[in-house]
């Protein structure tokens, strides 16, 4: 037997996602059938919606997706009933924020003939490449890895009066698409900050408290919607609007120089212990303390990034086939990528520095050589194995487009 799903989004969807925005309330459509006609609560997707994608998967039943290029009025979808229907929504967006994609899913069970609510909470899905260019005292957003759709934020998109002042050193997200930027700058008072913006056009910008001190890292917690942020050897999180501070105990790690949370909640430090020996740790905010460490292989962590069921270290200088390291969460089962090399060949690294675009499918890395050589390029790949190997530049050094770390 199918059940009938009706998700209605009135005649005009942008006003739906308007009030689901800013009110936080849930629209929950359905009518009266001989058949069931479960409810549909949509939460937290943004007012800009151009295109939608229904997908509804479970045992025994032929995966249903339904596209449509502009939002509709309503959809009518029927479903089989049965266990463990599973449906996503990814709400495509176009603006000038960070954002290209939102996407919420549930799973039910559908018994014929008794109604049933589903709740969509809506988050962020997919990104634009927004790149961090700390010696270059800037921010770059570009669409894919193509580059196209190239824009700037310095110093003057934010009113700040001088160019070294916008020193942005690592780049993290919140469920709303939101950008935050931790701030590695030091000789001047105002701004040893991290920075929140809607878009790299500076909208609605808010500044965290100063820490006295350059921010290095920072990793958004985008499902208890908290900010953790670190100065190397301190380790802050916050609310999203930097309320609310708490400083965490640091244990056996020496330095922080890269950090990412999993859905858990747990945080993962790329840096050094007391020694200082090059460390990856688990660590667990609720009791402040490590509850792991991986110390093989590696020369300098910078960067570590949670993707599904593993984490991927960016290790520059580390030996042959050990440029990128993926581990699973529990540190355990190592698997290594990437060599030093002076070119853009498939494989071929200067220095595995950060990780961007987080949350997209494909894992995107700055690549970033030592002084001396002052080699750049953006890398983009599926997996550790480096299928679909792709680079900014495709060929040649990528000075004339970014400074990332070092520049001469």
């Amino acid at each position: 037997m199918k059940t009938i799903f009706r998700f209605y989004f009135f005649t005009i969807l942008i006003m739906i996602l308007l009030v689901l925005t800013f009110s936080g309330c849930q629209y929950s459509p359905g009518e009266a059938s001989a058949t069931v006609v479960p409810n549909l609560a949509v939460t937290g997707i943004p007012s800009n919606v151009t295109a939608i994608t229904l997908t509804v998967s479970g045992p025994g039943m032929n995966t249903i997706v339904v596209n449509y290029s502009s939002p509709p009025s309503s959809i009518n979808v029927e479903v089989p009933a049965g266990a463990d229907r599973q449906f996503e929504l990814i709400a495509y967006v176009s603006d000038q924020s960070a954002a290209l994609s939102f996407i919420g899913t549930a799973t039910a069970d559908l018994a014929p003939g008794v109604p049933k609510k589903i709740t969509l909470n809506m988050g962020l899905h997919e990104t634009k490449l927004v790149i961090p260019d700390y010696t270059g005292n800037k921010l770059i957003q570009i669409d894919d890895i193509s580059g196209t759709g190239w824009k700037i934020m310095d110093n003057t998109t934010i009113g700040w009066p001088l160019l070294a002042y916008f020193a942005p050193y690592d780049v993290d997200f919140d469920s709303q698409g939101r950008i935050y930027i931790a701030n590695n700058y030091n000789l001047a008072a105002g701004y040893r900050r991290v920075v929140r913006i809607d878009s790299v056009n500076g909208d609605n910008l808010l500044l965290f408290p100063d820490k006295g001190t350059s921010i290095v890292a920072l990793s958004v917690d985008r499902i208890n919607d908290y900010v953790y942020y670190s100065a190397g050897t301190q380790l802050w999180r916050t609310n999203l609007d930097g309320a609310g501070e708490i400083s965490f105990t640091l244990t056996g790690i020496g330095t922080i120089r890269g950090m990412a949370i999993d859905e858990n909640g747990m945080l993962y430090i790329a840096g050094t212990d007391l020694t200082p020996n090059p460390r990856i740790f688990q660590y667990n905010p609720t009791t402040q303390n490590v509850t792991a460490t991986y110390p093989t292989n590696l020369i300098t962590p910078w960067d570590i990034l949670v993707k599904q069921d593993y984490l991927y270290i960016a290790n520059p200088g580390g030996a042959s086939d050990l440029n990128i390291i993926r581990l699973n969460k529990d540190l355990a089962s190592p698997i290594g990528y990437g060599s030093y090399g002076t070119d853009t060949s498939k494989g071929t690294f200067y220095g595995a520095r950060r990780f961007v675009a987080i949350l997209n499918k494909k894992i995107t890395i700055i690549d970033d050589d030592d002084p001396g050589a002052y080699r750049d390029k953006l890398i983009s790949m599926d997996d550790i194995n480096g299928t679909n190997w792709t680079t900014l530049p495709t060929t040649g050094d990528g000075q004339t487009l970014f400074k990332f770390y070092y520049e001469c």
